[in-house]
């Protein structure tokens, strides 16, 4: 642990809730089942603590108990799709844009690939904006800009 992390930890008003977080961490980096012994070791807890830790992780099904450890349970992908539902990402994007003192300025346009083509799913136009001919939800990008160095 680092001096930063221990400073970080030592100042935590929830102490239990840190520590299940970075437990659900380990698990989520580990992208496999992980030992009691295992997670005790990456959080610097003494087997007992993690076990306990574990119990109650396990009880609001945050972590799932299997015959070689543990892994994340089903109530994290729950979590992480009513998040998904809350996010709007076009949303966001004009949040970035406006909070940019760099892209205040500039023509910014968020897209998805679809195989060969582009699909534009917003444009924010700066004060110094450039007018592109390309329409939202145009398709137009062609392959060779898939890179992000390449500007369409």
């Amino acid at each position: 642990m680092s001096d930063d992390d221990a400073t970080a930890f030592a100042r935590d008003p929830a102490p239990a809730v840190g520590r299940s977080i970075r437990l659900l961490g380990l698990l989520a980096e580990a992208g496999r089942t992980l030992t009691l012994t295992e997670l005790a070791s990456g959080l610097g807890l003494a087997k007992s603590s993690t076990a306990n830790l574990c119990l109650s992780l396990e009880a609001g099904r945050m972590i799932e108990r299997v015959p070689l450890g543990y892994r994340l349970g089903i109530r994290t992908a729950e979590l992480g799709g009513a998040f998904a539902a809350q996010f709007n990402q076009v949303r966001e994007f004009y949040a970035v844009c406006e909070s940019s003192p760099v892209l205040q300025s500039e023509l910014v346009q968020v897209a998805v690939l679809d195989d060969a083509d582009a699909l534009y799913l917003a444009r924010y136009e700066g004060s110094r904006s450039v007018r592109l001919g390309t329409p939202l939800s145009g398709r137009d990008c062609p392959r060779r800009c898939r890179r992000p160095a390449v500007r369409c």
